[in-house]
C-alpha cells in the first residue's frame, strides 16, 4: 500500500513540474524532497533551512536535514535567523529583528522566512521555490480566510503557482543610466491536493526520519487552534468544518476567480496601454 502511494505521488511531482516547466528548484519538506529527487536532476535543486532559533532543537533538525540532503544528492545550506530580545538592539546587527509578540510570531516568521528564501533564490540564480503545503494546510487558509471574512480571492485559498513573497521585484542598476530587472521566483505548491497522511507514508516506505514541530501544537496560535478544531470533525463527513467540506468550498470560489481572472485579462488585452512604467485604460472605451 506505501509503495503504491509512493508510486502516485511521484507521478504527481513530476506532472506538476513538467506541465510548469521547472527547471532550477528550491525545496521544503522532507517527502517534497525526496520526490522531487525520484523525478528531477539532484544538480537542478538547492534545499534551504530557515532555523527560526525559536527552539532549542531546530539546530540539530536542521543538521538532520542537512544530512538526508547530502544523501539525495542535493545541496543543502542552513540559515539561522537572529532576533534582539529587546527593542534597544534591534537593527544593531545587519538582519537582526525585534522579537515579536506572541500575537504577530507567526506573522513576522513567516515574512522573514520568505525573505530569506528570496536571497537564497538570487544568490543561487534559482528560479522556483517548492514547498509541502498540503491540503491540510489548504483547508486551514480557507478557514482562516474566512473567519477574517475574506472576498473571492482570499476563499479561493493557496493558488499551487504565484509570485513568491516579499522577494525584491526589480534592482536599479545606476551605472550608464541602465535598469537591471531581477526576475520574482515562483512559488510552486504541488502538493495542494495531496493529504499529510500520504507524505506520511511516503516517509514511512523510504525510511525517512521527520521532525514534527512542537510548536504547531500550542493553542496559543491561531492557525493551530483551527486545525485541531478541523481534525475533531475528520469523522464526521456532513460537518461543514470537515476538511472535505472546507475543500469544497474553496474548489468553488477557485472557480470564481478563475472567471473574473480571465474576463479582466480579456477587457485588459483590449483596452489598456503600456509603457515601461505604467498601465493606463480608456474607461470610455469600457461602455
Amino acid at each position: 500500500m506505501a509503495s503504491s502511494v509512493t508510486a502516485r505521488l511521484v507521478a504527481h511531482v513530476r506532472h506538476v513540474l513538467e506541465r510548469l516547466q521547472l527547471q532550477d528548484q528550491r525545496l521544503c519538506s522532507m517527502a517534497l524532497s525526496y520526490l522531487v529527487s525520484e523525478v528531477s536532476s539532484a544538480q537542478n535543486c538547492v534545499a534551504i533551512t530557515v532555523d527560526h532559533g525559536f527552539r532549542a532543537e531546530s539546530a540539530i533538525e536542521a543538521e538532520h536535514v542537512a544530512r538526508f540532503m547530502q544523501k539525495l544528492g542535493i545541496r543543502h545550506e542552513t540559515r539561522l535567523l537572529e532576533w534582539a530580545r529587546d527593542g534597544a538592539d534591534a537593527g544593531k546587527a545587519a538582519g537582526t529583528w525585534a522579537m515579536p509578540s506572541v500575537q504577530r510570531l507567526e506573522e513576522v516568521a513567516r515574512q522573514r522566512r520568505y525573505a530569506e528564501i528570496a536571497q537564497a533564490c538570487h544568490r543561487h540564480g534559482i528560479g522556483a521555490v517548492l514547498t509541502g503545503h498540503h491540503a491540510g494546510d489548504q483547508a486551514e487558509t480557507f478557514l482562516l480566510r474566512f473567519m477574517r471574512m475574506s472576498g473571492v480571492y482570499g476563499l479561493a485559498g493557496m493558488p499551487e503557482q504565484s509570485a513568491l513573497p516579499f522577494a525584491t521585484q526589480s534592482v536599479l542598476g545606476m551605472a550608464r543610466g541602465a535598469v537591471q530587472e531581477q526576475l520574482v521566483p515562483t512559488l510552486v505548491r504541488p502538493l495542494l491536493d495531496i493529504e499529510k497522511e500520504d507524505l506520511y507514508s511516503v516517509c514511512k516506505a523510504q525510511g525517512i526520519r521527520w521532525h514534527e514541530d512542537a510548536s504547531n501544537a500550542d493553542a496559543r496560535f491561531r492557525r493551530n487552534q483551527l486545525r485541531q478544531i478541523i481534525g475533531a470533525r475528520a469523522s464526521q463527513p456532513g460537518s461543514p468544518v470537515n476538511a472535505g467540506a472546507l475543500l469544497e468550498m474553496r474548489r468553488i470560489m477557485q472557480r470564481h476567480r478563475e472567471y473574473i481572472d480571465e474576463h479582466v485579462e480579456q477587457l485588459l488585452s483590449l483596452h489598456a496601454k503600456y509603457n515601461l512604467t505604467l498601465a493606463t485604460v480608456e474607461l470610455s472605451s469600457l461602455k
